[in-house]
């Protein structure tokens, strides 16, 4: 068992305490994540009324209880939400609400935060319903799940609709997001600096841009003709960087200081993603090459290329690549696209891969998307092909994959989004004309 770093009990009041009424909720987290940092906000009366973090060293699984104290204008309910984050990176979420009670024998609301949210699976699985609409949806459009206001229901961004950027759901772009980056594609949305709240980084015909929400919301542009980004602390000095593929190498750039770059050769580099491929508790990165697939293992603040990592088949794949626990042991699976194939590397621990399975598409994949689409925290798999067409793979036992049916209209991109805000998340596709719909159990 790992140890538990115990957050301080505070009261916090969530509006001014004149005329309070001495009731309060207890809330008791529990991170079960390794995690840098821990995020709490909570909401009453439709609006946010308080936010706080609290980081740690270790990254160690963190628990604690605070008290909130009803005021008077939050005096019903309080919805509360917490996060954790590891290298900027989202790891572990909960949401909770809870009526207050009196002050003197508080009820409690229990938040367990963790990788996934299981549910009981309906029989009719899988459920496809529409939800919205959007126009102009440009051949490269993106969707990228992100709670923008932090009550516990992602929002979806659609880069590349409406003549700019569209979001789906009830919170707000960031002010200046399309101004700062023309033809932006937002793809990754991470905490850059600590304050809990979250920011966007993506692509442009320019390259790589990170844009940290702040009073000004400036863009900051790295990576000049990057084709792929991820984060994560990636230098090993507590700081969020971007590692991004570019044609000549893979980039890292520290977000709060861009002049601090360190690269790694990778020719034709297309494809990059960040995990924790040893479970060392370090960012690895998973590079997608002219060469093939390469693993390449955090060192004290550099990168040591393992050629062994992946089964023969794998490695040369140069397709996208995405990572999720195929097989709920705890490890992290590696998925790769190699022209129609789709390839999964299942994880059997110090860096160590076999494949597992391999399933065949219509046409070569140009995204791929892994994520519990089910509520059995067992991830699963989506491909979009070129021609549109969207497959969904559920993973069993041995993280084998088996297509499921779906009646879709052809598709642009897909994410795994929590758009109702009950923990487990969804598949919300985007279609070619315009709708968007959401596939879940």
């Amino acid at each position: 068992m790992r140890p538990r770093a115990t957050l301080p009990t505070r009261m916090l009041a969530l509006v001014l305490l004149a005329g309070c009424d001495e009731r309060a909720v207890t809330v008791a987290v529990v991170l079960e994540e390794p995690s840098e940092r821990l995020c709490l906000e909570a909401f009453g009366a439709g609006r946010r009324v308080h936010r706080q973090g609290w980081s740690q060293e270790g990254r160690a699984p963190m628990s604690g209880r605070l008290t909130l104290v009803a005021g008077d204008e939050v005096d019903e309910t309080v919805r509360v939400t917490v996060r954790g984050f590891d290298g900027g990176r989202i790891v572990a979420s909960a949401t909770g609400e809870s009526r207050f009670g009196p002050a003197a024998d508080p009820p409690a609301l229990l938040l367990h935060a963790r990788r996934c949210a299981r549910r009981a699976r309906r029989t009719e699985y899988p459920v496809v319903r529409d939800w919205l609409a959007v126009s102009n949806v440009a051949a490269d459009a993106r969707l990228l799940a992100i709670d923008t206001d932090g009550d516990g229901d992602d929002e979806v961004l659609v880069s590349g609709a409406g003549g700019g950027t569209v979001v789906l759901g009830e919170g707000r772009l960031p002010r200046n997001f399309d101004a700062g980056v023309p033809d932006a594609r937002a793809t990754v949305a991470f905490d850059a600096d600590g304050d809990c709240a979250l920011d966007l980084a993506g692509l442009s015909p320019e390259g790589g841009f990170v844009q940290v929400r702040s009073e000004s919301n400036d863009v900051r542009r790295v990576g000049l003709g990057a084709r792929s980004l991820a984060v994560g602390d990636l230098l090993g000095d507590g700081r969020v960087s971007v590692a991004l593929a570019t044609p000549s190498a893979v980039v890292i750039v520290a977000v709060d200081a861009p002049t601090d770059v360190y690269a790694l050769r990778a020719d034709d580099a297309t494809h990059v993603g960040v995990t924790d491929l040893d479970g060392d508790l370090q960012a690895d990165l998973v590079i997608s090459a002219a060469t093939g697939t390469s693993a390449w293992r955090a060192s004290g603040g550099t990168f040591v290329a393992h050629a062994a990592t992946f089964p023969e088949a794998v490695a040369a794949a140069r397709g996208p690549v995405s990572f999720g626990d195929l097989d709920a042991d705890g490890r992290v699976d590696v998925v790769v696209a190699d022209a129609r194939l789709v390839r999964v590397a299942r994880s059997v621990g110090a860096m160590g891969y076999v494949e597992a399975s391999v399933v065949t598409l219509s046409r070569p994949a140009i995204h791929l998307r892994v994520g519990d689409v089910d509520g059995d925290c067992q991830d699963d798999v989506v491909a979009v092909d070129e021609g549109g067409t969207l497959a969904l793979f559920r993973a069993g036992a041995g993280a084998t994959l088996t297509r499921v049916l779906l009646s879709l209209g052809l598709a642009v991109d897909a994410v795994f989004a929590d758009v109702d805000g009950d923990g487990p998340r969804e598949l919300v596709v985007l279609e070619r004309s315009g709708a968007v719909r959401v596939v879940g159990s």
